[in-house]
């Protein structure tokens, strides 16, 4: 077998360059994200008086769900001024690329760690990029074959992709349960395998458009927090 080693040059990326706190980088920010005391300044910083509009907003959009309890008590707090961490991704078939679940797993654990720090409510917040009009971008994901130890790209084939951006774009129901038969054929099967299927096959049963079908996968891994 033959092995590629490439070593990437740590001193030039950005994600290194901000957490040293250099100042080429931070200087296009208001906030140090490197240092502790950025928070509790964001925290005292005063709010533009449209928190209960702002949680009607999202409130309705999430109409279309089975709200939990968690939920409701986040947007609860939104309309009280509570700081939210946000975070956001563009809609990928069946949730796009793993750093997807990563960024809302990294926004939930920041908000519990400054609400518990500073001992008032902070919410975990996660938008779609539904606006996006690059559909090769999303139409597509990536499974893990455990046989080949590869990954395996996933399509949602189409002759008709969307004129417009994909919050518009209304997807053929089968043609996407076929995408998630091939992306299941690809991983190794566990006891959770037929639930999560299941999951994915009525999501895509309930709703209509390419961003509704990610929020509702979204909604329905995430609700509890």
């Amino acid at each position: 077998m033959k092995c590629n080693i490439i070593k990437l040059n740590e001193d030039d990326q950005f994600i290194s360059k901000i957490k040293n706190g250099d100042s080429q980088i931070t200087t296009f920010y208001e906030y140090d994200v490197s240092l502790n005391d950025s928070f509790s300044k964001r925290l005292k910083t005063p709010n533009n008086g449209r928190e209960e509009q702002l949680s009607s907003v999202i409130k309705s959009y999430m109409g279309d769900l089975d709200l939990s309890e968690s939920q409701m008590i986040n947007i609860d707090d939104l309309a009280k001024g509570a700081k939210v961490v946000i975070g956001g991704q563009q809609a990928g078939l069946f949730g796009g690329p793993l750093y997807t679940f990563h960024k809302i797993f990294s926004i939930i654990t920041l908000s519990r760690q400054l609400s518990e720090e500073y001992d008032t409510p902070i919410v975990p917040v996660f938008w779609i990029a539904g606006e996006d009009h690059d559909f090769e971008e999303v139409n597509h994901t990536y499974a893990f074959n455990n046989k080949e130890t590869t990954l395996k790209k996933v399509k949602y084939h189409t002759m008709t992709p969307p004129d417009s951006n994909v919050s518009r774009y209304t997807p053929d129901k089968n043609e996407l349960k076929a995408s998630l038969n091939h992306f299941f054929k690809e991983i190794k099967e566990t006891v959770h395998t037929q639930d999560v299927y299941q999951m994915c096959v009525n999501i895509i049963n309930q709703f209509d458009s390419w961003t509704d079908i990610f929020k509702g996968l979204i909604h329905e891994v995430f609700k509890d927090y």
